[in-house]
């Protein structure tokens, strides 16, 4: 009869440790040789969560951070553990229809085998105090809150609890500048805005102004400049200016055109200014329109001489 005691005795043993490994916070079996274990705090409360091996989760206005997940290795056996989750002096956490200021939660083994775990908790505040930021302007920025809460931007309003510091600092983006406070506790102060939580709830509006773009003034363009005037160069090499010749006082003097007094004009130098070439064209012209007019003048007055008389008969012998 010893054996049959002995296999009830053990088979009570190992349902204890079973009991004993669910009783602790969300503990659900299932199978595998590692466990995890996941945690979420939720409300407008501050508050922790912490478990053996390397889950510390943080609840903090209003925004969860931390360690809130991790993976046990079981592969050697059972793991001993335990867990426990506070709130602060100024939360709660919610258990049931109960607000309960702290706790410890359970403790036992890890038993391979067993499946992943969750864990919710939600932290409340005792009595808060809500404060709401506002964006006005032509401008744009953000403002951001210590402690945390208010992201603004995308999370414009949170919960604190009174008697507690509180920061607001402003930002402007770029194009942008913070110009004022309007309402609430931060009138008259710069872009970071600090009071003491009391009575609320606030409502606090940063006003934030475009900066303005000069507008672009046209480049006054200089005038070209006036080119130099270079002094006409002096004619050296220009040819020698050729007298008319003089009409003849006789039919006799006429006895051939009149003919160039001096070597006719050389070919200007391929460095000679325009000037010096159209002095020199002019006064060719001129000459040839003299002397035409002088040709025409002796034929006139040829024409215009009386025939000359016969000769006279010799003398009778």
């Amino acid at each position: 009869m010893r054996a049959p005691v002995r296999f009830v005795g053990a088979v009570a043993a190992l349902a204890l440790v079973m009991i004993l490994g669910l009783t602790g916070a969300g503990r659900v079996a299932a199978g595998g040789t590692s466990l995890t274990i996941t945690v979420t705090l939720s409300g407008n409360g501050n508050g922790y969560y912490n478990a053996d091996g390397g889950i510390h989760c943080v609840r903090s206005g209003g925004i969860t951070s931390g360690t809130c997940s991790h993976t046990y290795d079981l592969s050697a056996g059972p793991l001993e553990w335990g867990d426990a989750y506070s709130s602060e002096l100024d939360s709660c956490y919610v258990q049931g229809a109960s607000c309960i200021n702290g706790g410890t939660g359970g403790a036992g083994y890890l038993e391979p085998g067993s499946a992943d775990q969750h864990v919710s908790i939600e932290f409340r505040l005792l009595d808060p105090v809500t404060i709401t930021v506002k964006k006005s302007g032509t401008g744009s920025g953000t403002v951001k809150s210590t402690p945390r809460g208010i992201s603004c931007g995308s999370d414009c309003k949170s919960d604190y609890p009174k008697s507690s510091s509180f920061t607001l600092t402003a930002t402007p983006k770029s194009g942008s500048k913070f110009t004022k406070w309007t309402g609430g506790p931060c009138d008259s102060q710069d872009a970071t805005c600090t009071f003491n939580v009391s009575g609320g709830p606030y409502t606090v509006t940063a006003v934030f102004t475009a900066k303005l773009v000069p507008t672009p003034t046209p480049g006054v363009t200089k005038a070209p400049a006036t080119p130099e005037v270079t002094a006409a160069p002096e004619v050296t090499d220009g040819p020698t200016p050729i007298a008319p010749t003089p009409f003849p006082s006789s039919a006799a003097e006429v006895t051939a055109g009149p003919a160039p007094t001096s070597p006719p004009p050389t070919t200007p130098a391929a460095d000679t200014s325009d000037r010096s070439t159209l002095i020199l064209v002019l006064g060719s012209v001129l000459v040839i329109l003299l002397a035409g007019a002088g040709l025409f003048a002796m034929r006139s007055r040829r024409a215009s001489l009386p025939p000359p008389s016969p000769p006279s008969p010799p003398p009778a012998a």
